[in-house]
């Protein structure tokens, strides 16, 4: 850096001139280049000054407008409700009304945009050079109540008096007092040739008995109605569709029910399934041994089954013979088919 460019930063630095410092060594490197000549090197420099100063004159206007969220029309679909007037809010856009000292009214069902709009409008105001302040109605009517009792009323209503358009969120959605009227119409009155948009649930039709006197709600609707866009807003609410959904939750997927699995039924030390096993209908149970008289054997537990000289006869074609009740129990196992089980011959004779 030579000497005399550190002068020329000093220069425009107490000229606060900080566009042209922070572009400085760019547009310098593009005039040794040979892009820019001496007058190109100097308009450039005055342009890059232009354009910071209106980006911060623009982030200054944004957020004394004070929107609840910064939005743009483009982002409104307003394909989705059918009812929504659309070519009127694109006229609207080109905000004729706000350099013919208009208002604008937007009123319809709860949920359809028209606080998106109203921001959207003031938002394009805010680019264009306006001065926006955006709020809702009941916390407008609390400052001015609030400056009647520390007497700084003057002074609050001349700053709501000085943007260039005046957004009042959720007018006529309750009962006025006779307070908040008068200050609603000092309000409009000297709000005369200065743009007013206003949302409301209501139609403009059914602003009138919210007042509680007759003068005074004819006064302050005739000069806000009269000097207005009206548009009319109906269609589904679109609040429904930005619902959190539970990540857990699949609605999409349908629950497929597992079948009921057979509960296993304890006998003595094993699990066995009730479904699959159960006894015959006709059964001779003699000392602990089960035999249906078709020939299908099955044991069953019984207080007389530890009986070692008990002695049970099965029936005709059973195959077991005369044995002692362990023995029998041991040998008469057979499975639900009728299949019988082999059993090993006994080493005592019948006779013993």
């Amino acid at each position: 850096m030579t000497v005399m460019d550190a002068a020329l930063r000093e220069s425009l630095k107490a000229l606060r001139l900080s566009g042209m410092l922070e572009t400085f060594d760019a547009r310098l490197a593009q005039a040794h280049g040979g892009e820019l000549g001496h007058l190109d090197f100097l308009q450039v420099l005055c342009q890059d000054e232009i354009t910071r100063r209106e980006t911060a004159a623009f982030q200054r206007r944004l957020q004394r407008a004070k929107f609840e969220r910064q939005v743009t029309l483009e982002e409104f679909d307003s394909s989705a409700p059918s009812k929504l007037p659309a070519a009127q809010i694109r006229d609207l856009g080109a905000l004729r009304w706000l350099h013919a000292g208009e208002s604008v009214i937007l009123f319809g069902l709860v949920g359809v945009g028209k606080t998106h709009i109203a921001q959207a409008l003031g938002d394009l105001a805010v680019r264009q050079g306006a001065h926006v302040r955006f709020a809702k109605t009941s916390r407008i009517l609390a400052v001015l109540a609030g400056g009647q009792s520390d007497r700084t009323w003057e002074k609050r209503i001349r700053e709501l008096i000085r943007p260039d358009v005046l957004i009042l969120d959720d007018f006529a959605m309750r009962q006025l007092t006779a307070a908040q009227a008068d200050d609603l119409y000092e309000l409009v009155s000297e709000r005369q040739g200065r743009s007013l948009i206003t949302t409301s649930n209501r139609a403009p039709s059914d602003w009138h008995p919210l007042f509680p006197n007759p003068v005074v709600a004819e006064s302050l609707l005739d000069r806000l109605i009269n000097t207005s866009h009206q548009a009319i807003m109906n269609g589904p609410s679109y609040r429904p569709n930005k619902r959190p959904r539970n990540p857990i939750e699949r609605p999409d997927k349908p629950q497929v029910t597992q079948p009921a699995r057979p509960r296993l039924m304890r006998s003595g030390s094993s699990m066995r399934d009730p479904t699959t096993i159960q006894p015959p209908p006709t059964i001779l149970s003699v000392f602990g041994v089960a035999v249906p008289v078709n020939g299908i054997c099955r044991v069953t537990r019984s207080k007389n089954f530890s009986a070692a000289r008990s002695v049970s006869r099965c029936p005709a074609g059973s195959g077991l013979g005369r044995r002692s009740a362990p023995q029998a129990a041991a040998a008469a196992i057979c499975d639900l088919r009728g299949l019988q089980a082999s059993t090993p011959t006994s080493p005592q004779s019948a006779d013993s």
